[in-house]
């Protein structure tokens, strides 16, 4: 019997200590925490649903992988590369890429926690949907990553320089702020209420009266004009009501005022599912009123009698 302790204990001990290369292996729903990956080859495999804990890989290749539903926490990654590399509906949390290379790869549906970001590469790296909270760039990494590959992402509390000569970036980019002075106020209500919006937050004269004009304006045009993809426009927008609502932007009366309006305009839709995309953005508005209801009452609570 102490034997069979000792054997487990020396095969759990080798196993999380260091993980061989192997091309084009399928790694579905393994679990690699504790592991050191040097100088390892993983080509063309497959790491969906994995998770990836206090993990420390270094010149290591991940090229044409895939992590789907994968989830990475206290990892950290140098000298490697992700080229070709999908991240699908991925969580990544506290987490640091330092020299790290994803050219072409992408990033879909993803959730990016505390995540660093040093002297990496993101030539062509597409972009949807994805969502970065407390995050940071460096100057290099930022650089590397702006272009029109990456559209319909939020980033909230993420430290990224933007170059005034890429400002369109934030077309279809919300969330990212500069330190920098405004320009006038003509050149921030551009055309475009998507633009408007983001640029409103990136010179950081976004207020909550400001915000709900604008988004009603986004959602208005969104769902009116025709032949124009409005699945991911409409996820963006419910992404960008979540990122305002985490970080409390909005009272229980700008909630209400938005919902109100918003329910005005799904009852003149007459498409059943631009009326479940509306619907969509209506619910992350209740959800949040409910938890800030819920919390005014126990502060409330407190000073009862």
């Amino acid at each position: 019997m102490s034997e069979d302790l000792t054997d487990l204990a020396i095969a759990r001990r080798s196993r999380s200590t260091e993980l061989a290369g192997a091309q084009g292996k399928d790694f579905s729903g393994s679990d690699f925490s504790e592991l050191v990956i040097d100088g390892q080859n993983f080509f063309e495999s497959i790491f969906n649903g994995c998770v990836f804990k206090n993990t420390k890989a270094s010149q290591s290749v991940f090229q044409h992988t895939e992590f789907t539903e994968a989830k990475f926490l206290r990892c950290d990654f140098k000298d490697s590369s992700f080229d070709h590399s999908d991240f699908v509906l991925s969580e990544i949390r506290n987490c640091e890429f330092s020299s790290c290379s994803f050219q072409n790869a992408e990033w879909r549906d993803s959730l990016f926690f505390d995540v660093r970001f040093r002297q990496c590469i993101f030539r062509n790296t597409t972009t949807s949907l994805a969502q970065f909270f407390n995050c940071s760039f460096d100057a290099a990494s930022a650089a590397s990553y702006v272009g029109a590959s990456k559209r319909f992402s939020l980033y909230s509390e993420t430290e990224f320089f933007l170059p005034a000569e890429h400002i369109n970036f934030l077309q279809l980019n919300f969330g990212i702020q500069s330190h920098s002075v405004p320009p006038s106020a003509a050149s921030i209500y551009e055309n475009d209420p998507f633009f408007a919006l983001s640029l409103a937050r990136y010179y950081r004269v976004l207020n909550a009266e400001r915000f709900c004009m604008l988004l009603l304006e986004v959602v208005s045009k969104s769902v009116s004009e025709q032949g124009i993809p409005y699945r991911l426009r409409m996820g963006y927008i419910k992404g960008i009501c979540k990122v305002m609502l985490e970080e409390r932007f909005l009272s229980v009366f700008a909630m209400k005022f938005l919902e109100n309006k918003l329910l005005s305009i799904a009852s003149i839709l007459t498409q059943r599912d631009l009326v479940l995309e509306v619907m969509g953005v209506l619910f992350a508005l209740r959800v949040a009123m409910h938890d800030r209801m819920e919390s005014i009452e126990e502060e409330i609570h407190e000073y009862e009698g």
